[in-house]
């Protein structure tokens, strides 16, 4: 079955060019065409797990790797192939999965569109190409294969959150507001990534510079890797640890890590199933995938100074988005600032070394953010709104989607016995035991010294770290439970009840979320707050005013106006 794993690319990619060139004005036969060719994909993915799953250990030292001469270049060549290993295995079940389940779904939530709307047989198409690029990315056997379909997701990325930008006439749910709204996101998302993958470019060519290939199996060599360690740069720093960062680059852009996060939460501006691939199975991945596929140079001493920014930038976006998401209203929103920061936890993971443990949060994260965001999308369907301030009771009129809901939420909050508790404490025992051994410290670190002593810095670095992610895994479980308790358990509907103050409860949080991250020190969050509350005084706002939607005070304003 390794032989065939090129079909895993090949069977969504047919299902994109037929429904480009023969079914696009039959928009069932469009969306079945689709679902056929990732169900293709899906049994070849399975295929290769049952083949793969009796070698086990034997398949990490000695991978499956098929190569095709692509372009030759002078006395070397550039090949085209896929590579097998466990890390691609799981991976591949992973998408192909969460597709199949996403594909399924998008069939109801595309129903309203007619029998002669183009977008349906469009949408399907763009989302086979998704597939198409992450599937391609995940066996891709060197670096400019795996760059190529990088770009295509973010291509895709481009149309499928832009979805909305052309309103046609009889679309009447989209307003112009939406339209706008669209055709920013999509833009902003197309020129943030570009960033990253500008810095990814970087490296991948400085790779070939020093060593004169990007395959995967021949970078790895502990010949290429000594002669990337060895070479030092005008920054002081080894090839390596330069490369590394660029690397990083590319993950903080694709991946949505600060600061190159702001992207993602205006990303749900496209159809719920574009979100629910998007943050599941294919574009964010991705960027953690680069450094789970890279990581025998990241582990290498030589690149530690970069292995130590990986765990820095993810440890703390991994805090900051938890906070951010404290403060959101929006469902999807709440949704997006929590896959930010379980990507954060992610790179960290990687970043402590803990390539187990952080790969096996990237599997188990795809499931059940999926399971959250369709579970979103029946809500908003059936609420009208995205706003989690007017909803209320919805266990007694949507019941399954109520169960389902909270298995991800519970899941996503970390508790015991459901996947996210498994793979959140992974990562936290091997922080814990890091900082056991003496492991971690970014003095130790930045000298590349591994065997040393303890540290005493060790501690203070690694129980920072440790603290901040418990404390952040808390603050999430947090928010993600208030938030399930005001969609589902609070009773009635907010437009239908007399309005409570939401200004009161969350000033404080949305000032403190947004103020504290751009503070520099004590002094300056203390005079950033004394500006906030004189903005308020002077332009004679109620800090305390209650935001209510429902009828009576609608129309009292109204009366005031006039």
């Amino acid at each position: 079955m390794f032989n065939l794993a090129y079909l895993v690319v090949l069977f969504p990619i047919a299902a994109f060019t037929l429904i480009v060139f023969v079914t696009r004005k039959y928009h069932r036969l469009s969306a079945w065409t689709a679902i056929a060719g990732i169900f293709g994909a899906l049994a070849i993915a399975y295929g290769i797990l049952l083949e793969a799953l009796p070698q086990g250990a034997e398949l990490l030292k000695h991978a499956f790797i098929a190569k095709i001469n692509w372009l030759p270049l002078g006395q070397s060549s550039f090949t085209m192939g896929w590579l097998i290993d466990p890390l691609s295995v799981v991976t591949l079940a992973m998408v192909t999965t969460t597709c199949l389940m996403i594909f399924i779904y998008s069939i109801g939530y595309m129903r309203t569109h007619g029998e002669d709307d183009p977008r349906y047989a469009r949408f399907f198409a763009y989302i086979s190409l998704f597939a198409t690029g992450m599937l391609g990315l995940v066996i891709s056997s060197n670096l400019l294969q795996f760059f190529v379909f990088w770009e295509i997701m973010g291509l895709c990325s481009y149309l499928l959150i832009g979805f909305w930008s052309i309103r046609d006439a009889h679309e009447h749910h989209i307003d112009d507001a939406q339209v706008v709204r669209a055709t920013n996101a999509s833009k902003k998302a197309f020129l943030t990534t570009r960033i990253g993958d500008v810095l990814f470019f970087v490296g991948m060519i400085w790779i070939y510079i020093k060593v004169g290939t990007l395959d995967f199996d021949k970078i790895f060599d502990a010949k290429n890797l000594a002669l990337l360690g060895n070479d030092i740069t005008t920054l002081g720093l080894p090839a390596a640890a330069v490369i590394g960062f660029l690397l990083l680059g590319g993950t903080i852009g694709k991946s949505a890590q600060f600061p190159l996060h702001v992207w993602l939460p205006d990303a749900m501006e496209g159809p719920t199933p574009v979100s629910a691939l998007i943050h599941a199975a294919t574009m964010v991945a991705a960027g953690v995938y680069l450094i789970a596929r890279m990581f025998p140079l990241f582990e290498s001493p030589a690149a530690a100074p970069a292995l130590a920014a990986v765990a820095m930038v993810g440890a703390f976006t991994a805090l900051f988005a938890a906070t951010i998401g404290l403060a959101q209203d929006d469902i999807k929103r709440v949704l997006a600032y929590s896959t930010i920061s379980q990507l954060g936890y992610m790179v960290a993971a990687l970043g402590i070394a803990a390539y187990a443990a952080g790969t096996f949060h990237l599997i188990t994260h795809a499931f059940f953010k999926a399971l959250l965001f369709l579970s979103a999308g029946s809500v908003i369907h059936g609420i009208g709104t995205n706003d989690m301030m007017k909803m209320g009771g919805l266990r007694k009129k949507m019941g399954i989607t109520t169960i389902v809901f909270i298995i991800g939420a519970f899941a996503l909050m970390g508790l015991p016995p459901f996947a996210g508790f498994w793979s959140k404490d992974e990562i936290l025992a091997a922080a814990f035991e890091k900082l056991q051994r003496g492991d971690l410290s970014r003095a130790r670190i930045a000298r590349g010294d591994v065997d040393s002593a303890r540290d005493p810095r060790a501690v203070r670095d690694v129980d920072r770290i440790c603290r901040r992610a418990i404390f952040r895994r808390g603050l999430s479980s947090f928010c993600r439970g208030r938030k399930t308790r005001i969609q589902f358990y609070r009773g009635g509907n907010f437009r239908r009840r007399r309005g409570r103050g939401v200004g009161t409860r969350m000033v404080v949080v949305r000032f403190a979320s947004v103020e504290s991250g751009r503070a520099r020190s004590v002094e300056s969050f203390a005079r950033a707050c004394l500006d906030f509350v004189a903005q308020q005084i002077f332009r004679g706002r109620n800090l305390f005013r209650h935001d209510c939607a429902c009828d009576d005070c609608v129309r009292r304003a109204q009366c005031r106006a006039g």
